[in-house]
């Protein structure tokens, strides 16, 4: 009887498994590729689960301070003791683990850059993006233009977008207009696109149109 092993593969992510959606479906693909682990924090959601990944939760109690180096050694003893791929998903200070393992092959992914807070502070954080980047092995971004905005090049840059599952593969005609957002409510200026849309609406008065808004 033979039997193939799987390669390992260890994802790293601070958000909970399943909150995200890029993340949660890079398992539900690469899962009969690879043995997947997932160490995330646990942020007191609801727990979800994909067969044939084994997720790991981190507790969040204590000061940032304690959470941070809780998730790092818990990170370290993963790399250590699993000898796999590492894709670990940008945090702050995020290249530790590189520097602690340079032999292990390792993926930094970039899902967004800085949106909050002022110029200054957006221009540090990604700084701070870009600098641990250059410690990676590999680097994925989700979009062309997060790449040219750190100024990521080489072959060794990689873009990953969201996609999407395919819902219906047949062509539609629309006598409506239906704009949806999905995602985060924070730091997206949303408001800013009701307002948008009341001017469009305002010039365009028998435009049959709607907007759906869907987020946390």
């Amino acid at each position: 009887l033979l039997i193939i092993m799987k390669e390992k593969l260890l994802i790293i992510n601070k958000e909970q498994f399943g909150s995200l959606t890029d993340s949660y479906k890079w398992c539900y693909y690469l899962r009969n590729r690879y043995d997947i682990t997932f160490l995330c924090f646990d942020s007191g959601r609801e727990k979800m689960s994909i067969d044939g990944v084994v997720v790991k939760y981190i507790s969040t109690k204590g000061t940032r301070i304690l959470r941070a180096i809780r998730f790092i050694i818990a990170g370290c003893m993963q790399i250590l003791c699993s000898k796999s791929k590492v894709i670990v998903v940008y945090f702050e200070n995020c290249h530790i683990f590189k520097i602690l393992f340079p032999k292990t092959q390792m993926l930094m992914d970039i899902r967004t850059l800085a949106v909050l807070g002022s110029e200054g502070y957006r221009s540090e954080f990604n700084l701070g993006i870009k600098k641990s980047s250059m410690y990676f092995d590999h680097v994925s971004v989700i979009a062309e233009q997060v790449g040219d905005s750190l100024n990521l090049t080489g072959s060794n840059v990689h873009v990953l977008p969201l996609g999407s599952d395919v819902i219906s593969d047949i062509s539609k005609n629309y006598d409506r207009i239906k704009l949806l957002y999905v995602g985060t409510l924070n730091g997206r200026n949303v408001a800013h696109t009701i307002r948008g849309l009341s001017d469009f609406i305002s010039k365009n008065t028998s435009v049959d149109i709607t907007y759906d808004i869907v987020g946390n």
